[in-house]
């Protein structure tokens, strides 16, 4: 059975109910990938992205008011991918420390967000847009959301220090450091050293007890 992909609902100008219509949603969506990755930004047009998909601009623009709401529907769902990976990251080692956990997540989204470097440097071309419409928020959010829900889950090992302003903090430079090291050429630290460091950043949000 073919795994459902999420629908990236914030980024479209209607929702698609048949089954055929929610194909060509992610379709689209595939397409906008693929010029992005291999022709960058400058061929990004939703003609292009149109052409590749194989369905009329006209089909397009049901779904999509321009460019930008495809750019934030590449990235919506790329989130929520990001996020059932996080979760199921955070679940193989239930009942771990917080460091364990923390470096596992981590460790994961690089391995899976590596392959998709070029787009990632793309995408963060728009990054203004990006920032604007909440994208980038989002994937900060659910970040942080996964952190909180953990520590809810071990309230007799673990408070959070300064109430939530030292999780929000962490996990908005967290994600920006993410990035960066997926992106920049010149960002030389090993996966390793990485881990470790953002690890200890996101550490400093919340006190073991006892």
């Amino acid at each position: 059975m073919t795994k459902e992909r999420p629908l990236p609902v914030s980024s479209l100008a209607k929702i698609p109910r048949q089954r055929r219509s929610v194909d060509m949603v992610h379709d689209l969506i595939d397409a906008a990938i693929l010029v992005l990755q291999r022709e960058g930004t400058t061929a990004f047009t939703t003609n292009r992205v149109a052409e590749v998909a194989g369905v009329s601009p006209g089909s397009l623009y049901q779904y999509f008011a321009n460019r930008d709401m495809l750019i934030a529907a590449v990235v919506e769902r790329g989130i929520l991918e990001t996020e059932t990976l996080m979760r199921m990251s955070a679940e193989s080692v239930e009942g771990s420390d917080s460091r364990t956990l923390l470096g596992t997540v981590i460790v994961a989204i690089l391995n899976d967000l590596r392959p998709y470097a070029r787009l990632l440097q793309e995408v963060l071309l728009m990054t203004p847009y990006a920032a604007n419409t909440g994208v980038i928020p989002m994937l900060e959010t659910r970040v942080a959301d996964l952190i909180r829900e953990w520590l809810t889950g071990h309230p007799d090992r673990y408070v959070p220090r300064h109430g939530s302003v030292s999780l929000v903090n962490g996990t908005r430079v967290a994600v920006h450091l993410v990035l960066r090291h997926l992106t920049d050429p010149r960002h030389k630290a090993g996966d390793e050293a990485f881990v470790a460091s953002v690890v200890e950043m996101l550490s400093a949000g919340f006190d073991k007890r006892g």
